[in-house]
């Protein structure tokens, strides 16, 4: 007996149908061969010497097995350092950014808040703007902030103000709340929630898939954002992907073995892997949730 498949087991009689479910698992099997073939041989060569790595035509197993080169990788570059720079900025930037865009897209999708159509509308044009584009304007008002005249280059607020303008989270967000029922905003409101509390107690937790999907999100932009660092903060509070950069292209870290750079690469694709795989299942919820919503 199979299990929950959107072909049924009378189906699976018919030869037209059998051939072409065993055509399809054949060709969901090559892509997958052909998706985990590259990062499997990354990881692979990081365990090879640099002769037997450079060497063509190339093998996939190391003929001899060494660890010590990921440890060599490890050290070099100071990882433990710079991945908890990364996991700083990381932090700061998704608990503002969830704080302020949850509170707008709330608004925007229950309350009545004069101009929303412009607002909206306002959110919208930002997605169409390259984040390029903006470091610019971002760089001068960070230099000298409005009112208060303060520059913050050089420290981690520098990273986490900017970032938490994020019109594709809010806009993710205010379609989430337009689907939820009104009859649950009024229940609670004729129990005498105030309109935080219906925001804190009821909405907020209902977001979790969301909120879950926007930190791989934000996660991943983080780990592999290496520009717009090198621009505001200082060595010493550089991420991961910006201190790979300079170790490698502009110090004489370059001169380590290839093997070993194919261990830093290799260390630095794991945390964004176990981050989506732990919140994979939030991510399902979100999609079922969206399907079954109207």
């Amino acid at each position: 007996m199979r299990g929950r498949s959107i072909i049924s087991d009378f189906d699976m009689k018919r030869p037209a149908v059998k051939l072409g479910y065993v055509l399809s698992v054949l060709s969901l099997v090559a892509v997958a061969i052909f998706m985990i073939y590259p990062l499997l041989w990354v990881v692979l060569n990081g365990f090879k010497t640099e002769k037997e790595a450079l060497q063509f035509p190339p093998a996939l197993l190391p003929s001899e097995w060494h660890f010590s080169y990921y440890i060599e990788a490890w050290t070099s570059l100071n990882f433990a350092k710079y991945m908890g720079n990364t996991l700083l900025l990381f932090s700061g930037f998704m608990i503002i950014k969830i704080i302020i865009i949850t509170l707008a897209a709330y608004s925007l999708a229950v309350l009545q808040v004069p101009l929303k159509k412009g607002f909206i509308l306002y959110f919208l044009a930002t997605l169409m703007v390259p984040g390029m584009v903006l470091m610019i304007p971002n760089y001068l008002t960070l230099q000298s902030l409005p009112i208060l005249g303060t520059n913050l280059l050089g420290t981690y607020w520098a990273y986490w103000l900017p970032g938490a303008a994020d019109g594709f989270g809010l806009f993710l967000l205010y379609s989430f709340f337009l689907g939820i029922p009104k009859d649950l905003f009024e229940a609670a409101r004729i129990d005498g929630a105030s309109e935080f509390r219906v925001y804190w107690q009821i909405m907020l937790p209902l977001t979790k898939p969301v909120i879950a999907t926007l930190i791989i999100f934000g996660f991943t932009y983080v780990w592999k954002d290496f520009f717009w660092p090198l621009l505001i903060l200082k060595n010493e509070n550089w991420p991961i992907a910006t201190a790979v950069y300079s170790a490698i292209y502009k110090t004489n870290m370059g001169r380590v073995g290839v093997n070993v750079q194919f261990g830093i690469l290799t260390l630095i694709t794991i945390p964004p892997m176990a981050l989506f795989l732990f919140f994979q299942r939030y991510i399902i919820q979100g999609i079922t949730f969206s399907g079954i919503k109207g």
